[in-house]
């Protein structure tokens, strides 16, 4: 049997309001692509485990496939969610990041589309919601988590789902590749 090479991907991860790829050097605002799947993954930051979300897209001009990682409990996420279903997925579209004024470490998202300048957020979708336990606050991701898992089975239904390649041998793996992202960050 002969050498199986994987497919080399672009990584970006969304860290303090930019899209992140240290050993390429690449900090960017925006990517533009057309989307291919969206996943989710179980990952580790500082010892605690943590769900990242994992879109898929290709850039039509070079061919390039670029996954964006973020975190699956932050107000990224949300600001995706709440957009994502506006776009025309067989489109190009730009995921774009922004930073919070009030805290470095904290990203926002936009999304724009051919002729739309700003993809306006759906007033309705859940937000995380302060509950008390004990004597602690902690936010709520029930309600809104459970809305991102039937937006990103719709997203993979309409694109095809999520693809896989096939092995030489026939057997179909998995697309996505593993790489960390040391500065994304769990909120």
């Amino acid at each position: 049997m002969g050498i199986v090479e994987r497919k080399n991907y672009l990584f970006l991860h969304v860290s303090c309001g930019n899209l992140i790829n240290k050993k390429k050097a690449i900090k960017a605002s925006a990517y533009e692509g057309i989307f291919i799947s969206i996943t989710e993954k179980e990952d580790e930051y500082e010892g605690k485990p943590v769900t990242k979300v994992e879109v898929k897209m290709k850039d039509p001009a070079t061919g390039e496939i670029a996954i964006i990682q973020f975190t699956q409990e932050s107000w990224f996420t949300l600001g995706f969610f709440a957009r994502i279903q506006k776009i025309d997925l067989v489109k190009p579209f730009t995921i774009g990041v922004m930073p919070s004024e009030q805290n470095e470490k904290m990203s926002f998202c936009y999304l724009k589309q051919e002729g739309i300048t700003k993809v306006e957020a759906d007033k309705n979708f859940p937000k995380p919601e302060k509950t008390r336990v004990g004597k602690k606050e902690v936010m709520n991701w029930a309600a809104p988590l459970e809305a991102m898992q039937v937006i990103m089975e719709e997203m993979n239904e309409k694109a095809g789902g999520a693809k896989e390649e096939e092995k030489s041998d026939g057997e179909a793996v998995p697309v996505v590749e593993d790489e960390k992202g040391e500065d994304d960050l769990p909120f």
